[in-house]
């Protein structure tokens, strides 16, 4: 697109937010490499245009389980559907599936993670995603959904203002987490610095915990 007058290049991650999705799908072809914190390591690849499918693993377990011969990496598996429901609102949902070795009973595994539900508004450049989610662990789902609201809007060329926001199931209450940072992108890459906040965290660093990750798309 032309903003007075000068070429915009499309937003090259438009799918996702910090950690969570939006309902804008990968195309047919398109996938991306996201590395977060330089520990965990994900890919995603649009299969269709309207289902994707991605999953990763974390870099210490990785190493330090395979070093001691046993080997028990931390790993996901993130299937997706998105559509297009009207010209600005797009409707999706998916698993965020997880192993984790259980460290104290040999070689089993913890098996968890959540189903969810979401939809956007806007358009890839400036949007709002809401969703909800239910969390399972060894086959029991929770009784409560989380909760999500985020969103993104691109103020520049190569910048987007952009936040994700939480709120999780506790004792019959609800606990939330919010983040706010910026994007820096380019044709093919974004990389998002921000910070990862809430009242107990804020007691210990004022502005919350840094965030930075960093996508490649292809």
């Amino acid at each position: 697109s032309m903003v007075n007058g000068i070429y915009w290049f499309p937003n090259p991650n438009a799918t996702r937010y910090l950690f969570s999705t939006s309902a804008f799908n990968l195309k047919k072809g398109e996938g991306y490499y996201q590395n977060t914190y330089l520990l965990i390591n994900s890919f995603n690849v649009g299969v269709t245009d309207n289902f994707s499918i991605g999953g990763g693993f974390e870099l210490l377990s990785t190493f330090g389980t395979l070093a001691s011969g046993n080997f028990q990496p931390i790993f996901f598996i993130t299937p997706k559907v998105g559509f297009k429901v009207t010209e600005n609102f797009h409707a999706g949902g998916g698993i965020l599936y997880a192993s984790i070795p259980d460290f104290d009973n040999g070689d089993e595994r913890l098996e968890g993670g959540l189903a969810y539900g979401i939809g956007t508004l806007g358009s890839i450049e400036h949007n709002f995603t809401g969703g909800i989610g239910w969390g399972f662990f060894d086959g029991d789902f929770s009784n409560q959904p989380f909760i999500t609201f985020s969103g993104m809007t691109r103020v520049s060329k190569k910048a987007a203002l952009i936040t994700e926001n939480w709120l999780g199931p506790d004792n019959g209450n609800y606990y939330g987490v919010f983040s706010y940072g910026v994007r820096f992108f380019g044709e093919t890459i974004s990389v998002d610095l921000a910070f990862i906040n809430n009242s107990d965290i804020a007691e210990e660093i004022i502005i919350g915990i840094p965030y930075v990750d960093f996508v490649v798309k292809f």
